[in-house]
């Protein structure tokens, strides 16, 4: 089983991703130009990092000691793990705007997986962008970023395309005698905006005025993205 099949890629590097959020972390994102990753046990699902059932049965079969040793060690990774989540749609989510957004108010942010892929270059954190399989139970090698790709039923329609970076290996992990430091709060990847983001779209249920707030902080932070605020697709009036 090669690293494709473990970590799935979509057919088209070139697919849409989405991120929805507020407009303090949109502030955040055009005023630091970074990728802001969170750390994988600040998130609320608790079975983020979770050990596959059947790589859990396997392991008691052939390795028991191993298997019961390790527990603590895997439960830790999710301190040196951290994580940027983006929705791998063609489209914007009604249910993800509601979700991520409130009723009325935040911005989805559009860019390209491709993007995401172009992240990857050597660095000190293991680090890949992938699909998240949602059930998918199996035993697979031993790796340290396989179980932050798999998530359970009940999350599938966030069909989440994510980055995901490990630092366990870095040597500003570890003090000078080796002894690991606290985890940081969270891992920021410095970003060419203008590459980056194709669109940001206001919330399909805001007003004019909140349209215009939004314009006015892009401008005030990355007026090279002025031209690239829209508002969103679900505003299109019907027809009959």
């Amino acid at each position: 089983m090669n690293d494709s099949d473990i970590i799935r890629q979509p057919k088209n590097l070139s697919d849409r991703i989405w991120r929805y959020m507020d407009l303090a972390k949109l502030i955040y994102l055009l005023d630091k130009r970074k990728l802001y990753l969170s750390r994988a046990d600040e998130y609320e699902d608790a079975h983020e990092g979770a050990t596959a059932l059947a790589q859990k049965a396997w392991e008691m079969e052939n390795a028991p000691g191993f298997s019961e040793g390790i527990a603590g060690f895997r439960c830790r990774q999710r301190e040196w793990t951290f994580i940027s989540c983006w929705s791998h749609y063609d489209h914007e989510s009604h249910a993800l705007w509601r979700i991520f957004c409130g009723p009325k108010q935040g911005v989805a942010v559009c860019s390209r997986y491709a993007r995401l892929v172009e992240l990857e270059k050597p660095r000190c954190e293991d680090m890949r962008a992938g699909l998240v399989d949602y059930g998918r139970d199996e035993h697979a090698p031993s790796n340290t970023l396989v179980p932050f790709f798999r998530k359970r039923k009940a999350f599938e329609y966030e069909q989440e395309a994510r980055l995901v970076a490990n630092i366990y290996r870095c040597d500003d992990v570890r003090d000078p005698r080796g002894k690991l430091l606290p985890p940081r709060p969270c891992l920021e990847i410095r970003l060419n905006l203008s590459t980056f983001v194709e669109a940001i779209r206001t919330h399909p249920e805001a007003d004019m005025s909140y349209v215009n707030l939004v314009k006015s902080l892009v401008d005030k932070y990355a007026p090279e993205l002025l031209g690239r605020v829209e508002t969103s697709e679900m505003t299109k009036p019907p027809v009959f």
